[in-house]
């Protein structure tokens, strides 16, 4: 019954992203650009930006999660930074692979990368979730690494190497200041 449970989370977890990551999308424009807010939400149509929304979307489901169910799985940590990793990786791998053969983005696949990448992550959560437990050493390596992406995703909004994916694609400015190329 426990694993059910867990299951039933996890399942929720994918819903909740999903539907997270497609809301925070808008959050930029709807409170007028809000600097502060930037930090957590796209600030322009660059890739990077768009990665934020895996991240924090699932951060958010993240909190209510770990107060129901952290005391009865195994690498409640090492699965989100892991799962993290492999949403983002899913996302950036599918974008810039069909990128090669199109002649830009194409809005159906970017979304459906995302979900992708929200299906893959959220598999993984659930297998870690019930294997063996690692390392507590690991455990706190992941806790920090999934926090030091997030300190990277506000960090790069304010000052984004000029770099390809930093660019946004409609004005080919970077970060939340258009700096012009």
């Amino acid at each position: 019954m426990p694993n059910q449970k867990i299951k039933l989370w996890t399942i929720s977890g994918t819903v909740a992203i999903i539907l997270l990551g497609t809301v925070l999308h808008y959050f930029y424009p709807w409170f007028g650009e809000n600097r502060i807010l930037g930090a957590f939400v796209p600030v322009n149509e660059s890739v990077w930006e768009h990665l934020k929304l895996g991240y924090w979307g699932l951060l958010l489901f993240s909190i209510p999660e770990f107060f129901q169910i952290k005391s009865k799985v195994n690498n409640y940590f090492a699965a989100k930074f892991l799962g993290i990793l492999v949403l983002e990786f899913s996302i950036l791998g599918i974008f810039f692979t069909y990128t090669l053969f199109s002649q830009g983005p194409i809005l159906w696949i970017d979304i459906s990368s995302f979900v992708v990448g929200t299906l893959l992550c959220q598999a993984l959560v659930f297998k870690l979730y019930l294997t063996q437990p690692l390392s507590p050493y690991f455990e706190w390596i992941a806790f920090f690494g999934f926090l030091g992406i997030g300190v990277l995703f506000a960090w790069f909004t304010y000052f984004p190497p000029q770099w390809p994916i930093f660019m946004d694609g409609n004005d080919f400015t970077y970060g939340i200041d258009k700096v012009a190329q």
